[in-house]
């Protein structure tokens, strides 16, 4: 069925942009969309702009990262640590991200950095909330039964915690995937229009849809792409947990 919906939708854009089906839109058909992706990236225009829009998308995932996931563990395991936090989490999560955009811009200018600060924005607080509910939610009898082992604090961490927590740290990682691509974007199109963005942009002021869609399927693309090499790296982290559930 799955492929057979695809097949259908493929079918009816063709339709639509061939002008079988008249709507009032400017909306080119596939075949003019792959023909077009294949020129753009044969001339290496669509390959740059997206090596250098990744170069600021993974610097921001990474960062987020590596800040969101210890800050979540010493919330959920510190009650003061968590008092102090979560009135800035709450603010930070429920504040769009674009609107952080003109304090962005006085703070990094309109550069590389800035972009790599856009995406951290936006993966951030996926991360933290989901390290911090992967360690509260564990049961308090494994650490019990650990502690009555002798099990230093160390140890606990190791191979209580960080174990019981990873399928949620992975969850948000996979969350963050996503919204560092469409932060790239974002960040592309609001700051220095460059690379990608400057694609889209330049498409969209002379109405070559044929281009902007090729541009952004090869943007879903590499978020697909993106959040399946997650999932696979969680596969290999943690195959326990994938077992279990089939077992189930």
């Amino acid at each position: 069925m799955s492929a057979l919906s695809v097949i259908a939708g493929l079918l009816l854009w063709q339709a639509i942009g061939s002008g079988i089906i008249s709507l009032p839109i400017t909306f080119a058909p596939p075949t003019e969309v792959v023909v077009e992706w294949v020129e753009i990236v044969a001339d290496g225009t669509l390959l740059g702009a997206m090596f250098n829009s990744l170069q600021h998308m993974l610097a921001g995932y990474v960062i987020a990262a590596l800040i969101a996931i210890p800050l979540g563990f010493f919330m959920a395991r510190s009650q003061i640590i968590e008092w102090a936090m979560n009135p800035f989490i709450d603010a930070g999560y429920s504040t769009p991200a674009i609107a952080y955009i003109p304090l962005i811009i006085v703070w990094f200018g309109l550069h590389f950095e800035a972009r790599v600060f856009m995406v951290f924005t936006m993966c951030f607080f996926e991360m933290l909330i989901n390290t911090h509910q992967g360690i509260s939610s564990i049961a308090e009898d494994y650490v019990d039964v650990a502690s009555s082992f002798d099990a230093s604090w160390m140890e606990l961490q190791r191979k209580v915690l960080l174990p019981a927590s990873l399928p949620h740290i992975f969850a948000g990682l996979r969350l963050g995937a996503g919204r560092a691509v469409r932060a790239m974007i974002v960040a592309e199109l609001f700051l220095a229009i460059v690379n990608l963005g400057a694609l889209l942009e330049a498409a969209g002021r002379t109405y070559e849809t044929d281009q902007m869609i090729a541009v952004i399927i090869s943007i879903t693309i590499v978020g697909v792409l993106f959040q399946q090499f997650v999932v696979y790296a969680e596969h290999k982290v943690i195959p326990w947990h994938f077992t279990g559930e089939e077992g189930h």
